[in-house]
């Protein structure tokens, strides 16, 4: 496999030069790299499913919440970039566009599916947290996962007034 570029951080703490081969990593960061590389790819789909979100609500507290995710999510984007740089020394753009296919105009499915989508995004962030070799990365993915949690009861909050 290509070698890996890490930033000086790992370059201090006794790697000799600044590069660390993929078999090197134990089998969870593997995992946390492949895991993190698809949620910064899929940014842009997520993005373009709060949109249809927002499309199908004119109740000014929904739009308000509605906006927080986003807001969240970008800080989430951003974050997970960094991580992903540092541990990898690449860059990741997210690009992805094309399983974004299912705009069905019913807003309580939609918000069924993105309360599934955050609760599916949870595990994925555990995996990541606990690979993490530091603490100010795990700290970081903690704060994402607890804003997923957060994101989830919101949905919850928004599905029950659908009811």
């Amino acid at each position: 496999m290509e070698a890996l570029k890490f930033s000086n951080y790992y370059r201090n703490i006794g790697y000799s030069n600044n590069t660390y081969r993929y078999h090197e990593y134990t089998h969870e960061l593997k995992e946390a790299i492949v895991i993190m590389r698809k949620l910064i790819e899929d940014y842009k789909e997520k993005n373009k499913f709060y949109d249809l979100l927002l499309s199908l609500t004119n109740k000014e507290e929904d739009i308000k919440i509605i906006k927080d995710i986003m807001e969240d999510e970008l800080k989430h984007n951003k974050l997970l970039k960094k991580i992903y740089y540092e541990l990898t020394g690449n860059n990741l753009k997210e690009d992805r566009l094309n399983k974004f296919e299912d705009n069905m105009l019913n807003y309580k499915r939609n918000l069924e599916k993105g309360l599934k989508k955050e609760l599916e995004e949870t595990e994925k962030y555990r995996k990541i947290m606990s690979a993490m070799p530091d603490r100010r990365k795990t700290l970081s993915v903690m704060e994402i996962l607890t804003d997923k949690l957060r994101h989830a009861s919101w949905y919850n909050y928004l599905i029950a007034k659908c009811i």
